[in-house]
């Protein structure tokens, strides 16, 4: 008996203290991953090195030189190119271009007098003259004919393009008053303008309406006319007088 309790003391102490020791499993359950909290820090820890940093801003200035470079060397061939193109335009031949697409010569575009108040001293002179349209670059066979009144103001000469209106043949201006009766059977005082296709006859003494409403000399007078002839507007400047516009 007192053997067995000897045995037994020291077999339960053996086992309290396997009892309370803490035995760790034999499986540790891994730990959840949350980003940018418990993962590896390799991936930032290189962006923080300075050398990486150094390497980088230096690929970023080489790539934008690059860039920088080819455009500049692009705007650089496209006005290389277009000044070699403009130099050669002048050595070009114009032979084959209408005359049309040219425009009018250099003297065309200038102020050229239709008249001059000597050409036209004296009432119902006349003088024709070519009128160069700027709006169609057309030249216009025209005729200015001095009227009663002061040869120093506009409104002493009437000018008018001679292609008749609305009609292919050309007006002519007749001061023999025997050739008004027997040709066109009109009796007049003055000499008048007629259109030959159709027998028309413009009196400069009188004004008529044009489309746009704008009076003008040369007021058909006898035909099957329906306005007056093309009026050009004219200036008187010194002993010159200019014709500005047709309408």
């Amino acid at each position: 008996m007192t053997e067995s309790s000897s045995q037994s003391g020291p077999f339960r102490r053996e086992v309290e203290r396997h009892a309370e020791r803490q035995v760790e499993p034999q499986f540790k359950p891994e730990m959840p991953r949350i980003p940018g909290v418990n993962e590896p820090l390799r991936a930032r820890q290189i962006w923080e090195k300075p050398d990486v940093l150094k390497w980088l801003a230096v690929a970023i200035v080489v790539v934008v030189s690059g860039v920088v470079w080819s455009g500049i060397h692009a705007a650089r061939y496209r006005a290389e190119s277009a000044l070699a193109m403009r130099d050669s335009a002048p050595a070009q031949s114009n032979a084959n271009v209408p005359t049309s697409l040219l425009g009018p010569p250099a003297a065309a575009r200038k102020d050229v007098a239709a008249a001059t108040i000597a050409d036209l001293a004296k009432p119902w002179s006349a003088k024709e003259f070519e009128f160069f349209n700027p709006l169609t670059h057309a030249r216009v066979p025209a005729m200015i004919i001095r009227l009663p009144g002061s040869a120093s103001r506009a409104s002493a000469y009437w000018a008018f393009s001679l292609e008749a209106p609305y009609h292919t043949c050309r007006l002519t201006y007749i001061t023999d008053f025997r050739a008004l009766a027997s040709r066109y059977h009109y009796r007049a005082n003055h000499p008048m303008v007629v259109a030959s296709c159709d027998g028309t006859v413009y009196d400069p003494l009188q004004f008529g309406t044009t489309p746009a409403g704008a009076w003008v000399p040369g007021e058909v007078a006898q035909g099957a006319g329906s306005r007056p002839p093309l009026a050009i507007d004219v200036r008187v400047q010194g002993q010159s007088i200019f014709a500005d516009r047709m309408e």
